[in-house]
């Protein structure tokens, strides 16, 4: 017999692995699953249990397991609605992990899993992927896809195995809010075809459940061959974590079948989508930054021997994590959305598709019958295809409803083009194709001879950047392809323009300094507005030195901050107040000038406050924020007064009023390990070549984190040598050495050197 447990605290009958009430159907009634399916339907049910032999498993997330492997992929189970709840959502499906990621202790000081620390570090993970601009846990894409989930209260009794004596033993599963958790007993037994199936992907190894026994400090762990065991301390570092989450299906486009080739373009003798044996899926998910449509004024035409051009339009955000590097051709046999509609083909478009703006083709497959628009549809998607098995990202499909048959070849007008005036103060623009006219925009959208200006004449603009978009059109040709600047006007009114798609303008000299230029510049100066700007911002730039971001502790009496002192500063300036509340934000406030002659021959500099706001007193158990800018005197440019000049601050410290009796109080440390559990201080990588680390905040005795941002910030000192994602991975860029700080919110840090060969 498997292992096995039962839904009664009392022990009678346990029934078996995969039988009694609450267990699934035999994996063999899953699905047909073919080699692309929209959503993710195809690859599982609610009634069916998962099964090694036949379970479908897809990659997510960019973190690596224990072996080594990356992306991990994670099992598809279904719903567990006896165990948990995830609101009034329909389109979700329970994922577990289906390898053990790294291996950590359940908690300090309980088996239950709510407020343990598994449970913090997982979800701050999530946290931090949810803010991460790239690298983190998983895409934001991805993190956002993640659902609340209840996790419902359940006592009931288990069967367990040890050295070759089995027993029962009563557990509990506590209630908790989470998005990323691990399985309980119950669910194991539910979700599973049979114990061998639990195994994971390292060989002889063993992982926490969150099942624990009541009032113990025990907590169920299942073993390499798929037995519960319960002899475990909370604090046993040894066994292994896969983490499990609900995921919002609605977000997921298509899944395919791993081997599939997405770039392989739709030709003439491309085969139908067939069925897929292989257990192994990608997703393409929706990125509704990203949209496509046919250019304006532009149609589908189909020639004669069955090539489809495509005139195609798309966008992306500026600073897109997964930018667009595909055009794809979906063809599908209903609207993609009904539910039972099937991928007929899918490829890429052909053609330089890494233009915003452009044309490309395929051709209709042989094997494709009916009329375009009633018996298939045909659709376009501006795509991230990722190497590996990398989600993938996409627009939402934009249907090409009908498509124009070639009745004669349609000669183009040439692409206009701009050169700058001869005195240099406006923009003149022509095209090659006589008796064409010009329209153009300078709101960024695109020209036809409905939307936009017709060009009469040279063009002037306001001091600052502009962007002008611009084609040209006649009368019996295809309008020609669009043209977009930047257009930069100095103070002294001349101008310079540079491309941002598909021209290539005469390049002119560089611009007198402009306005955006001078705020650069007075962003520096403390007592400025652009200061008090970068001051406020919380957004990290090169400015951003961990070196200024020591560990902040608090009592009632006093807050000392403390940082690295810089041997290029003349001194240091300490901002501070209340931190922000859901009713009211709280802007800084300058508290005290130090001069660096005070530190003289000292490595690190502190400072002690025992006033924040005003002459008021420091509350208890409130959150004050701080940063610490570190600046030098220069010699202003046109007053020739030494003036402060801002070389460096640091991040947000978070502090709390701890008092002996409170329960919170401010991290006195980080630790940071590999995954795993190895503690370490430095790392030595060859160039392009990356390691992931862990780390965690270090808690006083008997005082807990009050969490007010993400636990842990990364920041490297020299992004050239190496940088680090806000999930802990360096990687090595070029050889040299610099350092990484792991830092908690109050500023405890762990100084990491890292050098690369």
């Amino acid at each position: 017999m498997a292992f096995a447990l039962s839904t009664a605290v009392a022990v009678s009958i346990v029934p078996p692995l995969g039988t009694g009430s609450t267990a699934r159907a035999a994996s063999d009634a899953s699905p047909v699953k073919n080699e692309v399916n929209l959503g993710m339907s195809s690859l599982y049910t609610d009634s069916t249990s998962w099964s090694k032999s036949t379970g479908a498993k897809v990659y997510y997330g960019n973190l690596t397991d224990a072996t080594g492997k990356s992306p991990v992929a994670y099992r598809v189970l279904g719903k567990s609605t006896e165990t948990q709840s995830v609101g009034a959502a329909q389109d979700y499906v329970l994922l577990d992990s289906d390898s053990i990621l790294y291996r950590s202790y359940f908690d300090e000081s309980s088996g239950g899993w709510n407020g343990s620390y598994l449970e913090r570090l997982l979800n701050s993970k999530y946290v931090d992927s949810r803010n991460a601009e790239q690298g983190a846990l998983f895409s934001k894409v991805e993190a956002n896809l993640l659902m609340p989930t209840t996790l419902k209260e359940n006592t009931y009794t288990i069967r367990t195995y040890l050295e070759g004596e089995s027993g029962t033993e009563s557990v509990k599963d506590e209630a908790a809010e989470d998005y990323i958790f691990i399985l309980s007993a119950k669910e194991i037994r539910n979700l599973y075809a049979d114990k061998q199936s639990t195994n994971k992907n390292v060989s002889g190894d063993y992982w926490w459940l969150r099942s624990s026994r009541a009032n113990s400090m025990k907590v169920v762990w299942l073993d390499s061959v798929g037995n519960f065991q319960i002899d475990a301390e909370c604090m046993d570092g040894n066994i292994g974590v896969c983490p499990a989450f609900n995921m919002n299906t609605s977000g997921a486009l298509f899944s395919t079948a791993v081997g599939f080739d997405k770039k392989k373009a739709i030709t003439a003798s491309s085969a139908q989508i067939k069925e897929s044996a292989v257990n192994d899926w990608t997703l393409t998910l929706k990125d509704t930054n990203k949209t496509i449509q046919l250019t304006s004024g532009k149609e589908a035409v189909l020639a004669a021997d069955g090539t489809v051009t495509i005139p195609y339009t798309y966008s992306d955000s500026r600073n897109s994590q997964n930018p667009v590097n595909q055009v794809s051709v979906l063809i599908t046999d209903k609207a993609y959305t009904d539910k039972d509609a099937k991928v007929l083909y899918y490829g890429a478009l052909s053609g330089n598709t890494t233009q915003s703006i452009g044309t490309g083709t395929f051709t209709l497959p042989q094997t494709l019958t009916g009329t375009w628009g009633t018996d298939y549809q045909v659709y376009l998607l501006a795509e991230c295809v990722t190497d590996g098995n990398y989600s993938d990202y996409a627009s939402l499909p934009y249907c090409l409803t009908s498509v124009s048959k070639e009745t004669g070849v349609r000669e183009t007008v040439k692409q206009p083009v701009a050169k700058v005036s001869d005195d240099k103060t406006s923009l003149i623009i022509s095209s090659g194709t006589e008796g064409a006219d010009i329209y153009y925009t300078l709101d960024g959208s695109i020209p036809d001879q409905k939307n936009g200006t017709k060009y009469t004449g040279p063009i002037s603009f306001p001091t600052g950047t502009s962007t002008i978009t611009a084609i040209a059109a006649k009368d019996g040709m295809d309008n020609s392809m669009v043209i977009q600047l930047i257009v930069i006007k100095g103070a002294d009114g001349t101008i310079v323009i540079k491309t941002d798609g598909t021209s290539d303008p005469t390049p002119t000299p560089n611009p007198t300094p402009s306005t955006d230029q001078k705020k650069t510049e007075e962003q520096y100066k403390p007592g400025t507005v652009e200061y008090e700007k970068w001051l406020t911002s919380d957004k990290v730039d090169s400015l951003t030195k961990g070196q200024l971001t020591g560990r902040a502790s608090a009592t009632t009496k006093a807050v000392t901050l403390r940082w690295e002192n810089l041997k290029d500063a003349d001194g240091y300036i300490i901002y501070g107040n209340y931190c922000n509340t859901k009713a009211k934000k709280y802007k800084y406030k300058k508290i005290k000038t130090i001069s660096a002659k005070k530190f003289k021959n000292k490595s690190t500099a502190s400072c002690k406050l025992t006033k924040v706001v005003g002459k008021q007193k420091l509350k208890k158990n409130t959150f004050y924020k701080f940063k610490v800018v570190a600046y030098k005197n220069v010699k202003d440019s046109k007053s020739g007064k030494t003036v402060k000049k801002a070389i460096g601050k640091s991040y947000q410290l978070h502090t709390i009023i701890e008092t002996k009796s409170g329960k919170y109080g401010n991290p006195k440390g980080v630790i940071v390990t590999t995954t795993k559990n190895k503690k370490i201080s430095a790392v030595t990588l060859k160039k392009k070549k990356s390691v992931l680390l862990d780390a965690r905040a270090s808690m006083p005795k008997r005082k807990k984190l009050k969490k007010h941002c993400e636990e842990i910030r990364w920041i490297s000192t020299n992004k050239k040598i190496a940088t680090v994602t806000q999930a802990g991975r360096i990687k090595a860029k070029k050889k040299g050495k610099c350092y990484v700080y792991a830092l908690a919110q109050n500023g405890a840090r762990k100084k990491i050197k890292v050098t690369v060969k």
